[in-house]
């Protein structure tokens, strides 16, 4: 048999809120103002019972079965002290792809370089064959080095010519997949804008181009991608959000013991408005303050794991699609809770419950 764990499991509870009987000042229960709550609830068993049954394999779709690939590129090492260091981080990338079968096409030092032009010349040509593959399987970009921001400019250093984060953006323009960012360099901050997009996950090492000096973050995010401790909602999966939460502690507790001023706040970009949002942002799982006239980041990071979507090896790939739609439906209307009033929540949520068992009887 195979059984689903959705990671709805966490999603929906949070969104019903307190789902106990309000009471008025009298001491006895408000009914009318219970109701809704306990049909969420009721509503909230129906549907865990019917995702923790077995699933028929449609033969005629493709299961989201497939790793993906990861574009490893180690830069410039710009001193020896830090190309070591470098190529230790890079090596726990490719360790970590072994883990889950992911192909790995690694560009730079210790890497032949390629028969005709440069390591610019052989990036630009991996990235255009990949992002161009339709499939819902994720396109991991890993940058590993130093780079430049010259206040208009940003990039990233390689062998040979340096490679901007609008010739990126531009690389990448038609990608037909999921694309996951890992910008483990100085600077990189600048590169968010141009690479943010739709289906699209960034991690950065820095929150704007003027942090100039060397980043560590990269070490602790390589460190945390295939760590089970860096599961903070214990649901047996680590999301990329829990990645970038506890890679971003990590390395503010290496400035604190040092005595040190920090001179990099990593960012995480997933709603594709180019903006960012530090770790420091987040009590837990939830953003410190709304951002105005735009949805927070971290809803796309939390539904994605180091292996893929969190229900990959269940699920076709349209099935991923509609879960994902679904989960980021409830996560927005959790959003706008406190400018709508209790009944109308509720009611949003009714139909959004309802809609899921309609599609999904038992």
């Amino acid at each position: 048999m195979m059984v689903l764990s959705f990671g709805i499991g966490r999603n929906i509870p949070k969104a019903c809120g307190d789902l106990r009987p309000q009471r008025n000042r009298s001491g006895r229960a408000a009914t009318n103002r219970a109701y809704p709550r306990v049909v969420c609830l009721t509503m909230i068993v129906l549907i865990w019972g019917l995702l923790l049954v077995e699933l028929p394999v449609q033969s005629q779709e493709p299961m989201v079965t497939d790793a993906g690939d990861l574009v490893l590129v180690v830069g410039a090492e710009g001193e020896p002290v830090y190309g070591e260091q470098f190529l230790q981080w890079a090596e726990l990338w490719r360790q970590a792809a072994c883990q889950v079968g992911r192909r790995v096409y690694a560009i730079g030092p210790r890497h032949a370089p390629p028969l005709a032009g440069d390591d610019r010349d052989e990036l630009r040509e991996q990235l255009s064959h990949l992002a161009s593959q339709p499939t819902a399987s994720p396109l991991w970009i890993v940058l590993i080095g130093h780079g430049t921001y010259n206040g208009r400019v940003a990039k990233f250093n390689l062998r040979g010519p340096d490679v901007s984060s609008s010739e990126l953006a531009e690389w990448l323009k038609t990608a037909r997949r999921p694309v996951i960012f890992v910008l483990s360099f100085s600077c990189s901050g600048a590169f968010v804008k141009d690479l943010a997009g739709p289906n699209r996950i960034i991690l950065s090492a820095t929150r704007s181009g003027s942090e100039i000096y060397f980043s560590r973050f990269g070490k602790f995010l390589a460190e945390v991608i295939v760590d089970r401790h860096a599961d903070l909602d214990k649901n047996e999966e680590v999301s990329i959000f829990e990645v970038f939460l506890v890679a971003s502690r990590r390395t503010e507790e290496f400035y604190r013991n040092e005595a040190r001023l920090a001179t990099e706040h990593a960012m995480l970009e997933d709603n594709g408005d180019g903006v960012g949002t530090e770790a420091t942002d987040f009590r837990g799982y939830r953003p410190v303050k709304q951002p105005k006239n735009r949805s927070p980041d971290g809803a796309l990071a939390a539904l994605w794991t180091w292996k893929g979507p969190e229900t990959e090896t269940s699920l076709t790939e349209s099935e991923a699609k509609e879960l994902r739609e679904w989960e980021s439906a409830l996560e927005q209307l959790r959003q706008k809770k406190h400018s709508m009033n209790e009944d109308e929540y509720y009611q949003e949520l009714e139909k959004l419950l309802l809609q899921w068992i309609e599609k999904h009887p038992p």
